[in-house]
């Protein structure tokens, strides 16, 4: 690579090879005529490579999708066109900045630089540069402050979506907030994972997960309620439809209707922290929260302890009774 434009040529032995490539950087540092049969090809875009990754590696991922609209926000900050060859520590610098304006956490910011990361190595692989630039992401921060919703809230929700007539929607939230489940481990569902257990009753088993071990989830009768009307509209995967991209769209028109388009907490994913909130509250044994959810450490269960009201009447009620 030199001043955008890649030169190639092929050879027998890498003997050759590495010889041709001396005399060549020797020609172009002094701008020299170049060696005979040299091929010249001016530097494919950010955006070009962009599209080849997708096509390549992005979408055969199932959060392909999602990863694809995460692109478009690279490609508002690093121009389209810009040549793969020329972008350097300062464009990267450039777009933690902008993402840092749009009020995206370091966590978020980290995912998106892990796209990029992978743009760039694709690049690489592909020849177009010869090394990645430099990338240092931010630090990742403890998120101490999860979120969730009360079963008021809660309600308020479901009944908006009534309102709005998206029962299908509607349907994947309740199931969502009643297992806890993971967007994407929902999708891989397939209809034969649920089934009716001799002791517990109706269950799904989840096989494929975020950390590989499979789980088996008990299902509340509004989940079941819920798995049975997905099953008239995909009768093998039932919750294949709700992609990143038509969740978003989902609840964009909810977060409107509920006149919270600046509240950067009220995000579809609390479903799976109220879950967890309500699970570690309210079952004696932490462990079992823990294989419910799906988390590989305690520590990481332990985040959705949270000091209720409730939860400090309960244990002041607890010690005043040892003395009565």
């Amino acid at each position: 690579m030199h001043d955008g434009i890649r030169y190639y040529k092929n050879f027998n032995t890498e003997s050759e090879a590495l010889r041709w490539e001396t005399e060549t950087k020797i020609a172009l540092k002094h701008n020299l005529p170049l060696p005979e049969d040299v091929t010249k090809k001016i530097n494919i875009s950010l955006g070009q490579v962009i599209d080849e990754c997708y096509e390549a590696v992005f979408k055969h991922q199932s959060q392909g999708d999602e990863i694809h609209y995460q692109t478009k926000q690279i490609t508002d900050v690093i121009p389209h066109d810009t040549p793969i060859a020329n972008i350097k520590y300062t464009h990267i610098e450039e777009f933690i900045t902008a993402q840092r304006i749009k009020g995206n956490s370091n966590n978020t910011i980290r995912r998106k630089l892990a796209i990029l990361g992978r743009i760039f190595t694709y690049a690489v692989d592909k020849k177009y540069i010869a090394s990645k630039p430099k990338i240092e992401k931010p630090a990742k921060t403890a998120n101490t402050r999860l979120s969730y919703w009360t079963p008021e809230q809660e309600l308020e929700i479901i009944q908006t979506l009534d309102d709005l007539q998206w029962h299908y929607f509607k349907n994947f939230f309740i199931w969502q907030i009643d297992t806890g489940m993971r967007p994407i481990e929902a999708r891989a569902i397939h209809k034969r994972q649920v089934r009716q257990d001799s002791s517990v009753g109706w269950v799904v088993d989840l096989l494929r997960t975020k950390n590989g071990h499979r789980r088996t989830i008990p299902l509340t009768d509004r989940a079941y309620e819920a798995w049975c009307f997905h099953l008239t509209k995909n009768s093998e995967h039932p919750f294949l439809y709700w992609s990143p991209t038509k969740i978003r769209t989902a609840w964009d028109t909810l977060r409107k209707a509920l006149h919270k388009v600046g509240d950067k907490s009220f995000v579809f994913y609390t479903t799976r922290h109220t879950c967890a909130t309500r699970l570690v509250n309210n079952v004696p044994n932490i462990k079992l929260a823990q294989q419910w959810l799906g988390h590989e450490t305690i520590e990481e269960t332990l985040k959705y302890a949270k000091l209720q009201p409730q939860t400090l009447i309960d244990a002041r009620n607890s010690l005043q009774t040892i003395h009565t």
